[in-house]
């Protein structure tokens, strides 16, 4: 709860295989955190590299696009075009106030004074409420999987109708089979984020005194939920509610958002995926 709303809900469709998390825009802002690996060559800003300046209002956080040297989208961060944007690459912008849209990128096109961030990551996923996909897309069509098989976790970024803005994240599955499922619940525009095994990740968090725990939205995510609170070697999205309360006691949130424990306290997995 923020100043007695609740700014985040969360679901799964498709029995279980797609976890959605549902973000208020208007609650809510988006800060993004680039790693201090990826996206390669990044400017790093001081708050970058201090957990402290995000944590304590951070509710949810989701992982950013492939590795540059994987995808021919551009990127810009804290004024430095650190590889060109190109025209008709989906483009996840966040402005310095904390505002967050997904757009085609057109052609001559240029971040404005106000952005902070354009991240590209491969074609439009869906476009005016249509899925660009295809059942019959080659493997590679949306980025290169584990051994190159079909199937993969992968991760995606929706707005809706109403403005809100969705995060889903798709156990084992197509690029066709997210897209459709998201058409399916009403997506206007969507972009393909990270996928593979290990990189895909979404987590909320409660606050409880001055302690932060964390919760994974779906059981086959593989990074623990303590992941984003602090520098990870990757660039994540941090969910920040400005208005948070920090409650003196509060219930566990439901069991089915927590994954059964498979790491030991404080393990950190090596990625098995190429991106």
């Amino acid at each position: 709860m923020v100043a007695g709303r609740r700014p985040l809900s969360a679901a799964v469709i498709d029995g279980g295989r797609i976890s959605l998390l549902r973000m208020d825009p208007g609650q809510v802002s988006f800060r993004f955190i680039p790693g201090y690996q990826y996206p390669e060559r990044s400017p790093l800003l001081p708050a970058d590299k201090q957990a402290s300046t995000w944590v304590p209002s951070m509710i949810a956080a989701f992982n950013g696009g492939f590795h540059l040297k994987d995808n021919e989208g551009g990127y810009y961060y804290a004024g430095t075009t650190v590889r060109p944007l190109r025209a008709g690459f989906a483009s996840l912008v966040i402005t310095k106030s904390g505002s967050m849209s997904i757009v085609d990128w057109g052609k001559g096109q240029t971040p404005g004074p106000d952005v902070a961030v354009v991240r590209q990551n491969l074609p439009m996923l869906i476009a005016n409420g249509v899925s660009r996909t295809s059942p019959h897309d080659a493997t590679y069509r949306w980025g290169v999987t584990d051994n190159r098989l079909p199937h993969s976790n992968r991760s995606a970024l929706a707005t809706m109708p109403d403005g809100s803005v969705v995060f889903a994240f798709g156990d084992n599955m197509t690029a066709n089979e997210l897209a459709t499922q998201l058409v399916t619940i009403g997506a206007v525009n969507a972009m393909a984020l990270d996928m593979n095994a290990s990189w895909p990740t979404g987590f909320i968090y409660k606050h409880t005194g001055k302690v932060v725990r964390g919760y994974k939205i779906n059981a086959g995510i593989y990074r623990p939920a303590s992941t984003y609170l602090q520098p990870f070697k990757k660039e994540f999205i941090a969910v920040l509610a400005p208005g948070l309360t920090r409650t003196a006691s509060a219930p566990d949130l439901p069991g089915q958002m927590l994954a059964p424990p498979t790491l030991g306290a404080g393990a950190n997995p090596t990625p098995s995926g190429t991106h």
